[in-house]
């Protein structure tokens, strides 16, 4: 069966150890009993998609994901930066730094919405990692909540007063600074 008529399987780049590889991803999928059946894995910016030769791999493995040095990976059967519903909307994950864990979220999506910056979700806390790449209790102080698509890639930072917040999404050469509308 060819590739083109069996939908990839996508898994996020930040939900991955650092060193993977498609050779990793490949083995690692076909241990959850779809040993044969994986064609392939591409990395495209910060998304791998995971590419199976039946249906039947494919449900098993979006049932099961699959582990890589001991850590879970959930995978998803569309890719998650399209939201789908009427039209599909571009969506990116936005990762914010720099405000102490005692700032409250609600301050922070308010600052967000300041800046025109459409939220598509919760703002999520960031777990950090142990040397093995498991998620730990503890947390880093980032968050991360998904936005839609900005039409101009986000500046590197924007002040919460008292504090100045760093931004990181998938877009790249973001002015230095934004303004408020």
């Amino acid at each position: 069966m060819s590739t083109s008529t069996v939908e990839p399987v996508f898994a996020t780049v930040s939900d991955l150890p650092p060193e993977t590889d498609t050779v990793r991803i490949c083995s690692a999928a076909e241990k959850v009993g779809v040993y044969g059946t994986v064609v392939g894995a591409q990395k495209i910016r910060a998304l791998w998609g995971i590419y199976l030769n039946n249906e039947k791999s494919r449900a098993t493995i979006l049932a099961q994901g699959f582990s890589i040095n001991g850590m879970k990976i959930k995978v998803s059967s569309k890719n998650p930066f399209i939201l789908r519903g009427d039209s599909e909307t571009p969506s990116t994950r936005l990762t914010i730094e720099g405000i102490p864990l005692s700032y409250s979220d609600g301050e922070i999506v308010e600052h967000l919405k300041e800046f025109n910056i459409k939220l598509l979700g919760p703002l999520t806390l960031d777990r950090a990692r142990d040397s093995d790449g498991k998620l730990t209790r503890w947390l880093t102080g980032r968050r991360w909540v998904w936005i839609e698509a900005p039409p101009n890639p986000l500046p590197r930072s924007i002040t919460m007063a008292p504090f100045t917040e760093s931004l990181y999404h998938m877009e790249k050469n973001a002015p230095k600074t934004l303004k408020r509308s």
